[in-house]
C-alpha cells in the first residue's frame, strides 16, 4: 500500500501515544482474531449470553490499520465533526480484543471487528462480515456498542477513508434512519412497527 502521512489525515490530535513497534504488532496478530480461552469463556459466562457459540472473525487485518497503529497505538484524533477514539492493540482493559468481547461485539454485532469509539457510544468498525475485497481493506461501518439497540450503518470503503471523513457519524446514523424508516403511504409519518403499520411522531427521536 502507499504510505499514509498520518500527522496530515486529521485536523487535532487529541492524544498521540507512541506507535506499536514490530514485537507488539507480531503479539497483536497473532492474538487478536483467537478463539477464546478457557480464562475468556469464564470471564464472558458471566456477563455475556452464549459466549461458547462466538466466532470471531480471523480475516486478515487491513495493512492500512496496522500502519496507523505503528504510528500511534491508540490515541484520539479529530477530523472536522469527526471523533475517532482509537483502542490500543493489546491494553489488558482497553485494548481491540479485550474491549471487543466486553461488549459482546461477537455476539451482538458478529462478523465486525471494532478499533475505536466516536466518543458516544458507537464503534467504529471493520466489517468481516463478506469475502475480503482484493485489496484487502474491508468496509469501515459504525455500530452501537454491545447490545444497544441500532442498526450497522456504512461508513467508507477503506480505514484510511473513515480517517480523512469529517462527518459526524451521529449524523450520518440519522440520515440513514431518514432513508430505511418506513413511512405511511397516506400521511408520510414515519412508522414505529412495520409489521403492525402503527403509527407514530415523525420525529426520528
Amino acid at each position: 500500500m502507499p504510505e499514509v502521512k498520518w500527522a496530515s489525515i486529521f485536523d487535532e490530535v487529541l492524544d498521540h501515544p507512541d506507535g506499536a513497534d514490530d514485537n507488539v504488532i507480531e503479539a497483536f496478530l497473532s492474538t487478536v482474531q483467537q478463539p477464546l480461552s478457557d480464562g475468556e469463556l469464564a470471564w464472558l459466562n458471566d456477563i455475556q449470553p452464549e459466549p461458547v457459540r462466538w466466532k470471531i472473525p480471523d480475516d486478515p487485518i487491513p495493512a492500512s490499520y496496522l500502519s496507523f497503529l505503528r504510528w500511534s497505538n491508540g490515541g484520539e484524533f479529530r477530523n472536522g465533526e469527526r471523533l475517532l477514539q482509537f483502542l490500543p492493540a493489546l491494553d489488558a482493559v482497553h485494548g481491540v480484543r479485550v474491549t471487543m468481547l466486553a461488549y459482546g461485539v461477537p455476539y451482538f454485532k458478529p462478523g465486525i471487528l471494532p478499533f475505536a469509539f466516536n466518543g458516544g457510544g458507537i464503534f467504529y468498525a471493520f466489517d468481516m462480515r463478506l469475502k475480503a475485497p482484493a485489496s484487502g481493506e474491508f468496509p469501515i461501518v459504525a455500530a452501537e456498542c454491545g447490545g444497544l439497540p441500532g442498526a450497522i450503518f456504512p461508513l467508507a470503503d477503506t480505514f484510511v477513508a473513515a480517517c480523512r471523513d469529517k462527518r459526524s457519524i451521529e449524523d450520518l446514523r440519522d440520515e440513514e434512519e431518514e432513508i430505511t424508516r418506513p413511512m405511511c403511504d397516506e400521511c408520510g409519518e414515519y412508522l414505529v412497527c412495520p409489521e403492525c403499520g402503527r403509527r407514530g411522531p415523525t420525529s426520528l427521536e
